[in-house]
């Protein structure tokens, strides 16, 4: 009959597993009917650690003349393929995204309790033997201090950065191969230095093994990660690509469309004012009708005139759209700041950044929060530029930018950066404040 141990040891082991793997996978959509999922799933997995318990799943196989060494791979083996189950179960992924959380969970846990064989091995946890098998509160105690410990270093580094988009993105079955590989390698290592450690070797040799263990487990989640990105990386560019030139040919069309209304506006308000000032006016039009017709075409005829021709189109454009949804665009700018800059760049950054704000005052009831601020100026060898404005919603920050920031942020930032500018993001008192330096020379 299993002890306590033994029970403690396996049912820990499966639970660290499954919470490091939802640590990856929360990001990712859950199913229709999640929570009698989870029931579900939560009552598979208690059964399966009662099952391994009894069928005398073991934490230390052996080296030496029986086939447990090689049992145990498989049965860790199977843990990976069940968590890979697990989150397909209840999240909408990829089989490669599900093995991605799995693998990732599988090494959180072995990072928890090869630190927990640390605290064992130096001392610094001494637990008293017990014959008759019952769960020190010493073990109990330190694996919940490592547990809290490598999660909330796991959670803050990479989890809460981790966005479901970049998830998505592992499709790649050569990544997924070259993981199972890696995977393959540190659970053999991890259990060979458990069969060592049966030896009884001086501990200061099982603590370089268990170090060494150790690195390697970090090594390949940040391998893991850093290919994840790169991978993210490499669709934004591809995407945002495609969408600047497509903007560039947007910029065209917008420049010859306001270009075509303030010529056509400013050639009816003339034919107005003729109208007004001659007897020959339409009998059934009455002169206040022309003079109000007068006033509501003014606002097309009114291009913003900053300096940069570019720069004109864009706030006009987007001042039009402000009109259309009531929204208060007040810009002070000077075009001359943005003189280096191609016209698709200049439309790229100006025209993203105030299309966001505006995205996000339109749903904003408050009329008078309905306001987006635009600056841009010259200031000691630097275009300094300025767009605030209301939110509603939750919005989180990471290192000075939106945490689950679109397509738009990384264009503007691309734009910034290409020009070796820095880009920072605030927030103070409910109100979005985007800051972009970029040098003139």
């Amino acid at each position: 009959m299993p002890t306590q141990m033994t029970i403690f040891q396996v049912a820990s082991q499966f639970a660290l597993c499954i919470a490091a793997t939802i640590l990856y996978a929360r990001r990712l959509s859950r199913r229709n009917g999640f929570h009698i999922r989870a029931i579900v799933a939560g009552a598979v997995a208690i059964a399966a650690c009662a099952a391994a318990i009894a069928a005398g799943y073991t934490l230390y196989p052996t080296l030496t003349d029986d086939p447990s060494f090689f049992m145990a791979i498989v049965m860790f083996a199977v843990v990976v393929a069940a968590l890979t189950g697990f989150v397909l179960f209840l999240w909408d992924a990829s089989p490669w995204t599900a093995f991605f959380c799995a693998s990732s969970g599988y090494l959180i846990q072995s990072i928890v309790l090869g630190l927990d064989r640390i605290l064992h091995i130096t001392g610094i946890v001494q637990v008293p033997f017990s014959e008759d098998g019952v769960i020190p509160v010493g073990d109990v105690l330190s694996l919940l201090a490592c547990t809290i410990a490598v999660f909330a270093l796991f959670y803050w580094f990479v989890a809460r950065r981790l966005e479901r988009s970049v998830l998505l993105t592992v499709r790649n079955p050569v990544m997924a191969a070259s993981i199972a590989i890696a995977m393959a390698v540190t659970l053999v290592f991890d259990l060979a230095i458990k069969d060592i450690m049966v030896f009884e070797l001086p501990w200061r040799y099982s603590i370089v093994l268990v170090v060494i263990y150790l690195v390697v487990c970090i090594f390949i989640l940040i391998a893991e990660y850093e290919i994840l990105y790169n991978q993210h990386l490499q669709a934004d560019v591809a995407t945002i690509e495609r969408a600047m030139a497509e903007q560039e040919h947007q910029f065209e069309l917008s420049r010859e469309t306001v270009d075509a209304i303030n010529r056509r506006v400013h050639d009816i308000r003339h034919h107005v004012a003729k109208l007004l000032a001659g007897e020959d006016a339409p009998a059934d039009v009455s002169k206040e009708t022309l003079r109000e017709v007068v006033r509501e075409i003014s606002i097309y005829d009114a291009a913003v005139k900053t300096g940069n021709a570019s720069l004109d189109v864009v706030l006009t454009e987007k001042g039009l759209l402000c009109r259309r949804d009531g929204i208060t665009l007040s810009s002070v700018a000077d075009g001359a700041a943005l003189a280096f800059m191609t016209a698709a760049d200049i439309y790229t950054l100006v025209g993203t950044a105030l299309d966001n704000a505006i995205d996000a005052v339109q749903t904003i009831e408050d009329g008078s929060r309905r306001s987006i601020s635009f600056n841009l100026r010259s200031q000691m060898g630097m275009a300094s530029l300025s767009v605030e404005n209301y939110f509603a919603g939750e919005l989180e920050l990471v290192d000075g930018l939106p945490l689950n920031r679109g397509i738009g942020m990384e264009k503007i930032l691309t734009v910034v950066e290409r020009y070796g500018g820095t880009l920072i993001c605030s927030i103070r008192d409910r109100v979005f404040h985007l800051d972009a330096l970029i040098p003139q020379g």
